[in-house]
């Protein structure tokens, strides 16, 4: 995971924010920290986590002002150039709001999409074989990742009304966690749903970018990010496998699924 999938999306990501490609790891370090708020801590795991996020505002802050004073064609430049409903423009706090939607969103669920595909091929190798034996496959290998183990397995909500919910009163304001990544599994929707399948044909009617107009706008970017890293792997790793004795373990996260590591060994290169 660290030495592929972890700085393949981040370099992306930098790419497009006009960041430089030195300060990788540490836009990696923060956002791990981050998004692990979102997660069972420590007291002192909290307080470091917080600590990287007031590190990232200052950060974004100081390159968003030397965008101010010296505007690029980047990024940066257009959003400090968009403005709300045609009037006013982004205050200080909507901007590093977006910026750290970014680079979470931009590398993290990348990176458990480029672990969870490659560990469900490893897992199924006749699945493994039907990839390697017809490449244009890979396209569905990750939309059915993508279904079985979405990278990303809900959001939090807000009730703007009392509504009933499967049965329960939830009163105006209710704060809820929506796990739509269950809906991926939906045996009324998806045959044998638990099943990594890559020859389904409705692999991409999942719900792993959500729905709607709450849809990720960044899921072709993700697509295209866990089509090249597989084509990759598969082209340069011979006859990969799970390191015997590997143990899997996922991070603890309310609503992220990504692997803590990915042990592979392959054949040497004749």
């Amino acid at each position: 995971m660290r030495q592929f999938a972890y700085p393949f999306p981040m370099e992306v990501i930098a790419e497009i924010l006009g960041v430089p490609l030195r300060d990788m790891d540490r836009f990696k370090q923060w956002s791990d920290d981050m998004s692990a708020r979102f997660g069972p801590l420590s007291l002192e795991r909290q307080i470091k986590c917080a600590r990287s996020e007031v590190e990232f505002q200052h950060y974004f802050a100081a390159r968003l002002q030397e965008r101010r004073n010296h505007p690029q064609y980047d990024f940066l430049t257009a959003l400090l150039n968009a403005r709300v409903k045609g009037e006013r423009p982004l205050d200080i706090s909507e901007l590093l709001s977006i910026l750290k939607q970014l680079l979470i969103g931009g590398n993290e669920t990348s990176t458990n999409l480029i672990g969870s595909v490659m560990l469900l091929l490893m897992k199924n190798p006749d699945q493994l074989k039907a990839v390697l034996e017809n490449r244009t496959r890979i396209a569905n290998a990750i939309e059915e990742a993508l279904r079985l183990d979405s990278p990303v397995q809900g959001l939090f909500r807000t009730t703007t009304r009392e509504v009933d919910l499967g049965g329960v009163r939830l009163p105006k304001g209710a704060h809820l966690e929506l796990l739509y990544a269950s809906g991926n599994r939906d045996e009324s929707h998806f045959r044998d749903a638990d099943r990594f399948d890559i020859h389904r044909t409705d692999s991409r009617n999942h719900m792993a970018f959500g729905f709607g107009i709450h849809f990720c706008i960044g899921a072709q970017l993700a697509r295209y990010e866990g089509r090249v890293a597989l084509e990759s792997l598969l082209e340069r790793l011979p006859n990969p496998h799970l390191v015997s004795g590997y143990v899997i373990e996922h991070h603890p996260h309310f609503f992220l699924r990504g692997l803590k590591r990915l042990e592979l060994q392959w054949d040497p290169v004749q």
